[in-house]
């Protein structure tokens, strides 16, 4: 096991673990809108602290960015620690189990180690770049789906972002229109790792910054699975919509686009 990686997964579980107590106690004393965005937002702060405390106890050097908090603790920026510790928050605070704690690992500039936990469900998804990616210490490799009809799609998107009925709802209507199941969860990462295992056979992101995706992509491209935006090529800040899958349905669903949208690129 790569020597990174065994501390990540280390890290991971405690911090699952103490997630999880904070989550049955949460549950059970929950009385406003105040409280709920109070107590997650401490939640962050402590497992925040505990993943960079016992990431310089391994590697002093290392660099550390949380994502909620927009901590950057720069010393060797050739390695940096990317630290999500609760995607899926709207999620945990409305008492949906369906969240997870993340941390990567980029090595100039590339992404090369993926740890993505659900502490509810116990699955804890690893990637090495180049290795392969694992739920639980098995293989995962995306489905090698070919139609559209009944496949199972997931949504990650922004409701309150501009021009979203122009382009998202008409690809909605595509989708619908030949028949796919949608889903849309709250948690990116979760998404991710569904897709690199085959629980999901496709996934549509519309106007998300390609920065939360960090950890799922490692996942989707060691399971097999290909990366695009709405063109087929890698410009997601242009175009704002990250497409993944499986080569076969990417090939279907990106002619469908182009097709609806008229346009030749």
């Amino acid at each position: 096991m790569h020597p990174i990686l065994n501390i990540a997964i280390r890290i991971i579980r405690k911090c699952g673990n103490i997630l999880i107590q904070h989550y049955d106690r949460y549950k059970n004393n929950n009385n406003s809108e105040y409280l709920k965005k109070d107590f997650s937002s401490k939640i962050i702060i402590t497992l925040e602290k505990i993943m960079i405390n016992m990431i310089h106890k391994s590697y002093p050097e290392h660099s550390i960015v949380t994502f909620h908090n927009k901590i950057k603790i720069m010393n060797n920026e050739e390695i940096i620690w990317l630290i999500n510790a609760l995607d899926g928050k709207n999620n945990f605070e409305n008492y949906f189990p369906h969240f997870c704690i993340t941390l990567s690992v980029i090595i100039r500039n590339i992404t090369q180690i993926s740890v993505i936990y659900d502490p509810i469900k116990d699955e804890l998804f690893t990637s090495v770049k180049g290795q392969g990616a694992q739920l639980n210490g098995y293989r995962m490799r995306c489905k090698n789906t070919n139609i559209l009809k009944n496949s199972l799609v997931g949504l990650v998107y922004l409701y309150d972002k501009p021009n979203f009925q122009n382009y998202f709802y008409k690809i909605i209507n595509l989708l619908i229109s030949n028949q796919v199941k949608l889903r849309c969860t709250g948690c990116i990462s979760l998404d991710c790792t569904y897709l690199a295992m085959g629980r999901l056979d496709y996934l549509f992101n519309y106007n998300l910054t390609p920065y939360l995706f960090i950890p799922g992509f490692l996942q989707i491209k060691e399971s097999g699975g290909l990366i695009s935006d709405i063109y087929g090529g890698h410009s997601y800040d242009t175009s704002k919509f990250i497409l993944t899958g499986n080569s076969k349905l990417m090939r279907i669903i990106l002619i469908k686009i182009r097709e609806l949208f008229n346009y030749d690129k």
